[in-house]
């Protein structure tokens, strides 16, 4: 794994509205010419994902409880 790489793709995942168009078509350019690159992005952008999901779903397991908790 590329440590320097994955420093632009945690850039692009969590500050992409802050990046400038610029860098943003860099980093897209650079991934669409290595695979190796291409393949960490892939995997840290799925990973992400997964976290959010993870998430979304203890919250809602959260509120699921408390409403059952409201009716007992």
């Amino acid at each position: 794994m590329n440590n320097n790489f994955q420093d632009k793709i945690d850039e692009y995942l969590l500050h992409e509205d802050t990046m400038s168009e610029e860098a943003k078509a860099q980093f897209l350019k650079e991934i669409e010419e290595n695979t190796e690159k291409k393949k960490q992005y892939e995997f840290t952008k799925n990973v992400k994902q997964a976290i959010v999901s993870r998430g979304e779903k203890l919250k809602a397991m959260t509120e699921f409880q408390k409403e059952m908790k409201s009716h007992y």
